[in-house]
């Protein structure tokens, strides 16, 4: 399904820190790159994708990797620098009736929260008072999951974990983590919901209090992750290149077919995102927009993002001047090859590293551009 990683300033090139997701979702869906601006409220309430719930109000600026049918995201940043990204997780607990989607959580924390550590607490606070559950697909209602998230801002990162209204976080301390499509906290975490070794000792999930295992009590058919799994290779993969990561490692991790961390199939890769985090400078977003990472031109987005008037969102509608769709035209047409964008990634690579922050959307632009251009004219001679 999905593949989060995150790199700690001692793993990265640079002493920044990077972000990594691919978002895997049902073959058919729709998923933009969307940001909401700073916005301040009068309206009491906000529709999330099942439930409304209150309002607060001033939202923070996100920008987010979003699917059209939902409210929520999965996967995005805030003008704050805290990044997160979810996973779907099958758990003991029983799936709840429609509330908020584990995506929805992660926008409303997104909006609410200045640092990593907020956006977990809010993240907590939103699972406690109103749970997690309905169908996670727009036409596929028995498509429903428990999630977990791992956060992250330009100083610190955390994994948490759920199982219903159960959960556990950890901070990470490692100079790598990744989390794929179940439970990973075992015996060491930070903090935990109240009560919840006394619950699991009382449904006959765990049967000591003494080194509480919180993915064995709670993961649906848990075992060991195994090397040859998603998270085993991309954790090996990250772990090899500790201490000199940089986005184009990150973008190398989620391209990788042959382990399934780029999936095709009923289930693909629908977007990838990844996002370098300073302490001194504006964070850049590289974002595809597009299904397949190993097919795709990941975009550097920076805050405010005010050149993506050069992106076109996809509707439902099939308009090759979206790069979503001319993206699908080509994968869908046999006789059209996908560009090769590994010399013109790298240059832009070496564009936002070495210009002026004033220049950033001016290279924003560019690339948009340059990524429609190339689909256009591909299809174009191909009619």
């Amino acid at each position: 399904m999905c593949d989060t990683f995150i790199a700690l300033s001692d793993a990265t090139l640079d002493g920044s820190i990077i972000f990594g997701k691919n978002s895997d979702r049902p073959y058919s869906e729709i998923q933009n790159i969307t940001y909401y601006p700073h916005k301040e409220y009068k309206e009491s309430e906000v529709q999330c994708t099942y439930i409304k719930i209150p309002q607060v109000e001033n939202t923070n600026a996100v920008l987010l990797s979003q699917p059209l049918w939902m409210f929520g995201a999965e996967m995005g940043v805030n003008e704050h620098g805290v990044v997160i990204g979810n996973e779907a997780v099958w758990t003991r607990e029983p799936l709840g009736p429609p509330t908020l989607l584990g995506m929805d959580i992660l926008r409303l924390a997104l909006e609410r929260s200045r640092n990593a550590e907020q956006a977990l607490k809010e993240s907590i606070r939103l699972l406690e008072e109103y749970g997690q559950g309905g169908p996670c697909a727009e036409n596929d209602s028995s498509l429903d999951y428990h999630n977990s998230y791992l956060i992250a801002d330009q100083s610190e990162a955390w994994v948490l974990e759920t199982a219903g209204k159960w959960w556990v976080a950890e901070r990470v301390k490692s100079s790598t983590r990744n989390i794929s499509n179940s439970l990973s906290i075992r015996t060491q975490f930070d903090l935990a919901a109240d009560g919840l070794v006394d619950y699991a000792l009382e449904k006959g999930l765990y049967q000591s209090s003494i080194d509480f295992d919180f993915a064995k009590s709670f993961g649906l058919h848990w075992r060991e992750p195994s090397s040859f799994s998603r998270e085993g290779i991309g954790q090996i993969m990250m772990q090899k290149e500790a201490g000199g990561i940089t986005p184009l490692t990150m973008m190398h991790v989620l391209r990788s077919c042959e382990s399934g961390i780029c999936m095709h199939g009923g289930f693909r890769s629908t977007a990838s995102m990844v996002s370098q985090l300073f302490s001194s400078k504006p964070d850049i977003h590289w974002m595809t927009g597009t299904p397949y990472p190993c097919k795709s031109l990941y975009k550097p987005i920076a805050f405010p993002p005010g050149n993506l008037e050069a992106y076109q969102p996809a509707t439902r509608n099939q308009n090759q001047k979206s790069i979503w769709w001319a993206h699908e035209m080509i994968s869908d047409t046999k006789k059209i090859e996908f560009p090769s964008w590994k010399e013109y990634q790298e240059d832009l690579f070496l564009k936002m590293k070495e210009v002026d922050v004033g220049q950033y959307q001016d290279i924003t632009k560019q690339a948009f551009t340059t990524e429609q251009e190339k689909y256009s004219t591909l299809l174009n001679n191909n009619h």
